[in-house]
């Protein structure tokens, strides 16, 4: 199966034995609009890949985004502008993190060199992370880690994965207006109470709200939907209609190590197993 080309906090792909069985049979069209490492969809393309699989990609995130429309268009050039960055990056590597970081000058690079230096901060930061500022800068620090390779194989496999989806930095709600009857969509948002400085905006009571109200409109239109959040008396209230099951994701990123371990959530589905 390809695999995820960016770590991301969250992802999915640490609980894929419990989220693909839980998956429907068949669907029309796939809507994922919290994007992120793209591991379930990834997962899903392989399990459809005898008939194919129509999906609508999502993230607010736009850098998220343009990263993935960069690797699908140019794979060879993100990959080689990323091996350029893991060169330098050998030789002194705090240094050229917090250069990439703070002093590429983004508005003068490519579509290929914004995407590696997304990538590059990825590897290299710490734990993977990230977080910006209220100006929308990415501040997260050094992650203190070896250079980490990446093959071009892995850049024209992701590429071709991405190939037939459609990429859209669109809010979620307006993503999901497309949803219809016999669709499905997999909703990850960023969980209630925890770390939501993905975006500038972040992500917030009131979007929970929100898109609690917009999974209520998918079930009325027949559409099916699977959705991933903490295990909060806000949640189960917001979605006590539908069918609510414990999941415990692990969690690796908190300044105190003791912190850090399986984590309950919980997994709703508008749909019973085999549907």
């Amino acid at each position: 199966m390809t695999a995820p080309l960016l770590k991301w906090v969250g992802g999915k792909r640490q609980v894929l034995d419990h989220i693909v069985p839980a998956l429907p049979r068949s669907i029309g069209r796939y809507f994922e609009p919290f994007a992120g490492g793209l591991a379930v969809y990834l997962a899903l393309r392989e399990i459809n890949r005898a008939v194919g699989l129509n999906a609508v990609l999502a993230d607010v995130n736009q850098e998220l985004v343009d990263f993935y429309r960069a690797v699908r268009a140019s794979p060879a050039a993100v990959h080689a502008s990323y091996a350029s960055m893991f060169e330098t990056y050998k030789v002194e590597p705090e240094c050229v993190y917090y250069s990439i970081r703070d002093d590429m000058p983004l508005a003068m690079s490519s579509e290929a060199a914004r995407a590696a230096r997304t990538l590059f901060l990825n590897k290299h930061g710490f734990n993977g992370v990230y977080r910006v500022n209220a100006a929308g800068g990415f501040n997260v620090p050094w992650g203190k880690r070896k250079a980490v390779a990446i093959e071009l194989a892995e850049f024209t496999t992701f590429a071709k994965a991405l190939r037939s989806a459609d990429l859209s930095s669109e809010d979620f709600e307006a993503v999901l207006e497309e949803a219809d009857e016999n669709d499905f969509a997999f909703l990850d948002p960023p969980y209630d109470g925890t770390f939501d400085s993905y975006t500038a905006t972040g992500f917030d009571a009131a979007d929970q709200v929100r898109l609690a109200r917009v999974c209520v409109e998918l079930d009325d239109r027949g559409a099916r939907f699977m959705l991933t959040n903490s295990d909060t008396p806000r949640v189960r209230d917001l979605y006590a209609r539908f069918d609510i099951r414990p999941l415990f994701e692990a969690r690796a990123v908190n300044a105190d190590p003791t912190n850090r371990g399986k984590v309950a959530c919980l997994l709703i589905r508008n749909y019973k197993d085999g549907v």
